[in-house]
């Protein structure tokens, strides 16, 4: 049933867009007819104005008086006793003239009218025929609107089925998208799970090795530590010429015979505990490698309360240095003490360190 209707549907928008067709033509012939007829009245009014104009311009001139020539200003003498002959030239009149172009006027009057009636007409049968192709245009635009109808009808299951697997589609490529999202991010769990490990692995190797470093560093301080003191006991004990047993506190505050070295009477011993302290240091560097300028400056040691003998003692000790420098001052009246190679400058009253600008 739908595919009968449809057939007829299709034969009357067949039917209906020839005779639209036709119409048109119709139309477009008349419209050329319509601008035809309307260039030929506008030639004969042209015509119809130039013939009023002339024969005005007769009229007008007929009846202006003329009595002296144009050319020489000389009198005409006016002949008025025959009207066959023309008053100014003489010449015999046309009678027939004047009445064959008020025939032709009016022929062309006639015409114009004839002209303007099949215009109106021609005008006439252009709004029918417009007319007509409305109701044709309306009947053809039912006839699409319900073939349309008929068509959306037709495929509305399909369309459904359509939509609906494209639903699915959408549906499908979302979920898809999830579970690539989600499995991205067990992937990365999975590298970061990893890479946690293989940080846990080197984190306590660098344990075991800053262990090991810290192990070897206390040992190697340890054993700076002892050799310091050893150094210490050995050049105090040389410069005063005893067996002290020596030691450090916790704050490296020598001890002596188990008595802090703040707490001992003897100034000598003390004078000799403090430069023993300075020349070890000084020394260890030869054995150890301690962070030391290989530096020392003293200043006049022996006026410290130092026992002459203890004095020499602790001198040769700074001789026996084999890196590093000592710079140390004295009275001059004590030279004898010092080896004359190493003294660098001799002060006296003529001849100062400092001396006054002149």
């Amino acid at each position: 049933m739908e595919s009968i209707n449809s057939k007829k549907i299709d034969k009357n928008l067949l039917d209906n867009q020839e005779q639209l067709s036709v119409i048109r033509e119709d139309i477009r012939e008349l419209i050329l007819q319509r601008d035809d007829i309307s260039n030929i009245s506008m030639t004969i009014e042209n015509e119809i104005n130039k013939l009023k104009q002339m024969i005005v311009a007769r009229q007008i001139i007929t009846l202006i008086p003329v009595e002296r020539c144009p050319i020489c200003l000389g009198k005409i003498y006016i002949d008025s006793a025959s009207s066959d002959n023309c008053s100014y030239c003489n010449n015999e009149i046309d009678t027939t003239d004047f009445e064959r172009i008020s025939q032709y006027k009016r022929m062309l009057e006639e015409s114009l009218y004839e002209a303007n009636r099949v215009k109106e007409e021609l005008v006439q049968q252009i709004k029918e025929s417009e007319g007509k192709k409305k109701i044709i245009e309306k009947r053809i635009d039912n006839l699409m609107g319900k073939f349309v109808k008929d068509q959306k009808a037709l495929n509305t299951p399909m369309e459904s089925i359509v939509n609906s697997i494209k639903n699915r589609v959408e549906s499908l490529t979302k979920d898809e998208y999830l579970l690539e999202t989600q499995l991205s991010f067990l992937i990365t769990k999975e590298e970061l799970k990893l890479q946690k490990k293989q940080l846990e692995f080197d984190i306590d190797a660098l344990k075991e090795e800053l262990g090991a470093l810290e192990k070897h560093v206390i040992q190697t301080d340890g054993f700076k530590q002892d050799k310091w003191k050893s150094i210490y006991s050995d050049e105090l004990n040389y410069i005063f010429d005893s067996k002290m047993n020596v030691s450090f506190d916790n704050e490296f505050t020598p001890v002596i015979d188990q008595v802090n070295i703040r707490n001992i009477s003897s100034a000598s011993l003390k004078v000799a505990a403090r430069l023993s302290y300075i020349t070890s240091l000084f020394h260890c560097q030869n054995v150890q490698n301690i962070n030391h300028l290989g530096f020392i400056l003293l200043d006049s040691p022996k006026d410290k309360d130092l026992d002459l003998d203890k004095y020499e003692r602790f001198l040769e000790l700074i001789e026996r240095s084999e890196v590093g420098q000592v710079i140390l001052t004295g009275s001059i009246s004590d030279i004898d003490l010092y080896n004359g190679e190493n003294v660098i400058l001799l002060l006296n009253d003529e001849h100062k360190l400092l001396k006054e600008l002149k």
